[in-house]
């Protein structure tokens, strides 16, 4: 649980909120509350070996997507969910199988036993390299994508101007 972890594991660069998850986080009463705090981003900056750079817009002119700090929108959706009586969140488990016609899950515990639960629905936070997915990719019509961009990655974080 990333809310009382002394540390939280892999990358804690932020997150693009695009406008589909802004209308999920509307479905849910959580639009303002997060996207308050996001930074508009209109592009993406590409630079060459060569040094040429230009520019990849995520939409249309007026169009964005908002750049989210990652660990507090977990903070904030785990926090959100936990309210409701029939929520029920495991930390410190590993998916072994998805059942999603019996709607079932077996889990590894943190002490190593299986434990099998139902569900009514599964949402798989679990990033790029999915378990969650995989396991969905293992039933019928279920259909997936993965593609590599053709350029590297690198992050810059420019603090604020004083006062900003």
């Amino acid at each position: 649980d990333i809310r009382v972890a002394s540390f939280a594991r892999g990358r804690s660069i932020n997150l693009a909120l695009s406008h589909r998850g802004r209308q999920a986080l509307r479905a849910v009463g959580m639009e303002e509350q997060i996207v308050s705090k996001g930074i508009p981003m209109r592009a993406r900056r590409i630079h060459t070996p060569s040094g040429k750079k230009y520019s990849i817009p995520y939409g249309k002119k007026n169009q964005y997507i908002l750049s989210v700090d990652r660990a507090n929108l977990n903070r904030e959706l785990l926090t959100a969910a936990e309210k409701y009586s029939n929520t029920k969140l495991y930390f410190g488990h590993k998916l072994l199988e998805c059942n999603a016609e019996l709607g079932k899950l077996t889990i590894k515990r943190s002490d190593q036993q299986p434990l099998e639960v139902t569900y009514d629905l599964i949402v798989g936070c679990d990033g790029a390299f999915s378990t969650v997915r995989k396991q969905f990719m293992r039933q019928t019509r279920f259909n997936y994508s993965h593609e590599y961009i053709p350029h590297g990655y690198m992050e810059l974080t420019i603090p604020p101007k004083d006062g900003d």
